[in-house]
């Protein structure tokens, strides 16, 4: 008989453990859907600015606070709910590493992939990033973005 109660005590504890686990792991997944949609809208801020009335100092510190929020995006995007709403091919990044990119690796000619996405794309990459701020589960509007970091290369 004392087996019988220290067997239902156990099955108690497991399953009061296991609620426990599965309502952190939602509350975690909430906190890093927030902190992804954050960092994108930090990024978008950054599209919004003329950067042909601005100060150097201004324009650095903008492309700068872009790419890190870029970066701590793409980070957190696969700890996030909507990671799975890309669909990825085989070898091929997602739409914020290929805008990452875009702002951060150099190209050998005289312009450069970040002058390109702030002064002929920004606009574009600015309503993209917007549209994903506001619905982050739509394919539609990381396939937009895709398609325009596909224009620009790295």
């Amino acid at each position: 008989m004392k087996k019988y109660y220290l067997l239902i005590a156990a099955l108690v504890v497991s399953l009061l453990f296991g609620t426990y686990t599965f309502l952190g792991q939602r509350q975690q997944k909430r906190y890093a859907d927030e902190k992804f949609v954050e960092c994108i809208g930090q990024v978008a801020s950054c599209f919004a600015v003329d950067y042909s009335k601005v100060n150097d100092d201004i324009k650095n510190y903008n492309l700068s606070k872009a790419a890190s929020n870029l970066q701590a995006a793409r980070d957190i995007l696969p700890l996030t709910s909507y990671a799975k709403v890309q669909s990825k091919e085989p070898n091929t990044a997602n739409a914020i590493s290929d805008l990452y990119l875009c702002m951060t690796v150099e190209r050998t000619t005289n312009s450069t992939n970040r002058q390109i996405a702030v002064t002929e794309k920004e606009e574009a990459i600015f309503r993209c990033l917007e549209n994903i701020k506001m619905n982050p589960s739509n394919k539609g509007n990381w396939d937009a973005l895709s398609k325009i970091t596909d224009g620009i290369s790295y």
